[in-house]
């Protein structure tokens, strides 16, 4: 069977999957179940016929069945549910999958995630690992980077060469289509967000750039050679979700940290953005997906406010931000500049308060980041993105992870934790390079969490 076949019937039977798993009427007695089960596992499960990845399921009485599946997600205030209106806790970790290379960048056991075949060729058996893995861990959902110019010119590269060079034996758009598939098939969901414009670093495409697009007067937006204005930011997410409407599972981070001095810019394009997504979605026929927005590093939340005084929609839109206690460089994070405090009760009140607030104890008053206060005023969701500065070691990033993990499980606030899944970076919460690898005493912190979050 080739590729493109194989990709079809996969979605076909994930299709058919999520639509006897949301019959919640349908009653076909428990012989019919499990025969039914029997046929569809041995579809999914064949390596000559049909080589898809193993659904799990369960019969209950009656002979209902639920087949753990990634189902839709709507928001209905401040909580994320799903089509069988269960509240999920977005919880998982972020993995450099299409940031490196337009390959899904996964590794069988033993392998490094950095090797030849992970970075070049696409393996189904390889990704499905990252999935289990990842389960392994409690995650439901995975967030992961992508580059604006490999999806608009469907690259086959990887960084460090030019866009156009033939490195991936797939197209992006391919393997990310599939490893969408396949991961709703394994009951995880998908965050794809935009890191830059131009894939690269140094001489080699722009890298990571602040903004999406060029403003006038602002020396951190995008060049514009290949997102000249906020149309044209909307008409790549148009794109994006016309491509990938027919999968339940995904969820749209328009950019990662936008930043420029005057925030209604941004406010705007994401409005613009928002509005063609949700075109593509109608157009198509497609789910309505979560899209969330996201704005600065790891500030106040208080500009989400912002969003919805202006009256902006909030049909099925999270919000997002990032708590980081130091990035190695004694800048201004999350609660302030050095030194850092690790003390729980500090660090709950700087998230829980707006700045000055009087629960927030000093010197730290003028760093109130105000989650709570968002979430309970406006009774919006947000997800945060948190690590730890090379927690394996210092242990006061260690507590001050395990701080913010315990206050976010309190809250009722989901997380995905930077960074899973590879070695070299002073944010990595695994021992090694090496596929299944263990995790760190930070990467064994947050499957802790996940499970206290469960309770």
């Amino acid at each position: 069977m080739n590729r493109r076949s194989r990709s079809f019937y996969h979605n076909i039977l994930y299709g058919l999957l999520l639509r006897l798993s949301s019959a919640r009427k349908m009653r076909i007695g428990k012989i019919g179940a499990v025969l039914l089960t029997i046929a569809l596992t041995a579809c999914i499960g064949s390596d000559t016929a049909l080589p898809l990845p193993n659904a799990t399921a369960t019969i209950g009485s009656f002979g209902l069945i639920d087949y753990n599946v990634a189902r839709p997600l709507h928001v209905e205030g401040r909580f994320v549910k799903d089509s069988l209106n269960r509240t999920i806790y977005l919880r998982g970790g972020w993995a450099p999958i299409f940031e490196d290379t337009c390959n899904a960048r996964a590794a069988i056991a033993g392998e490094s995630w950095n090797s030849y075949l992970a970075t070049t060729k696409w393996r189904p058996e390889a990704v499905n690992l990252l999935f289990d893995t990842a389960k392994s861990w409690g995650f439901n959902s995975i967030a992961t980077f992508i580059w604006m110019d490999w999806w608009i010119y469907n690259s086959r590269s990887e960084l460090g060469v030019s866009r156009d060079t033939i490195v991936t034996d797939r197209p992006y758009q391919t393997n990310i289509d599939e490893f969408l598939t396949l991961a709703g098939m394994k009951g995880i969901y998908v965050q794809l967000r935009p890191y830059g414009v131009e894939a690269g670093w140094g001489s080699v495409g722009e890298g990571r750039v602040n903004f999406p697009f060029p403003v006038l007067g602002e020396p951190y937006a995008h060049d514009g050679h290949i997102i000249p204005n906020a149309t044209a930011f909307a008409e790549f997410w148009y794109d994006v979700s016309y491509k990938l409407s027919h999968h339940p599972n995904v969820i749209y981070n328009l950019y990662d940290e936008p930043y420029i001095s005057n925030r209604q810019v941004w406010l705007d394009a994401a409005e613009l953005a928002v509005r063609r997504i949700r075109e593509a979605e109608n157009e198509t026929g497609g789910y309505k997906h979560l899209i969330q927005i996201h704005w600065g590093w790891c500030g106040s939340c208080l500009w989400i406010g912002d969003w919805i005084d202006q009256g902006k929609t909030l049909d099925n839109m999270i919000f997002s931000n990032h708590i980081y206690r130091s990035q190695g460089g004694g800048a201004e994070d999350t609660f302030g500049p050095p030194p850092y405090p690790y003390n729980y009760s500090v660090q709950k009140s700087i998230l829980q308060y707006e700045a000055n607030d009087p629960g927030i104890p000093d010197p730290y008053k003028p760093y109130g980041r105000a989650w709570k206060y968002v979430v309970d005023t406006y009774n919006v969701p947000i997800i945060a993105t948190f690590g730890a500065y090379q927690g394996w070691s210092d242990d006061q990033e260690y507590k001050s992870f395990q701080n913010i993990a315990s206050i976010l499980n309190e809250w009722g606030i989901g997380y995905w934790v930077y960074v899973w899944w590879r070695t070299g970076t002073s944010f990595s919460i695994v021992n090694d390079g090496v596929v299944v690898s263990s995790p760190s005493r930070v990467g064994q912190a947050l499957i802790d969490a996940i499970a206290d979050g469960k309770t």
